[in-house]
């Protein structure tokens, strides 16, 4: 039986890393009080409990999503994409070295 960590979709940092460079928002999918004990410069708070209720003006790269673990970034990556707006889950913040290299 698969857990949630095990079954986080498709993670592809080198594909985050280009669609940032080409305009993507970097979003940061955990709650505000983690947000503020850290994050990837130049990431917004976007929740995944408030997508719903925000608009975003989402450049044509689209977004690229992560958390603490890569849970929330996958359900937040499956909900842009399936309301028309190209999502990348980059997974954990964790795993996000390259991101923070490459910025």
């Amino acid at each position: 039986m698969n857990s949630p960590l095990h079954d986080l979709g498709h993670i592809d940092l080198h594909v985050a890393i280009e669609r940032l460079k080409d305009g993507a928002l970097l979003i940061d999918a955990r709650p505000p009080a983690m947000f503020a004990q850290g994050h990837i410069k130049g990431a917004i708070n976007l929740p995944i409990e408030v997508l719903e209720q925000h608009t975003l003006e989402v450049p044509a790269a689209g977004v690229v999503v992560y958390c603490a673990k890569g849970i929330r970034a996958t359900t937040a990556t499956q909900w842009f994409n399936q309301n028309g707006i190209v999502a990348v889950n980059a997974g954990a913040m964790v795993d996000c070295q390259p991101l923070i290299i490459e910025l």
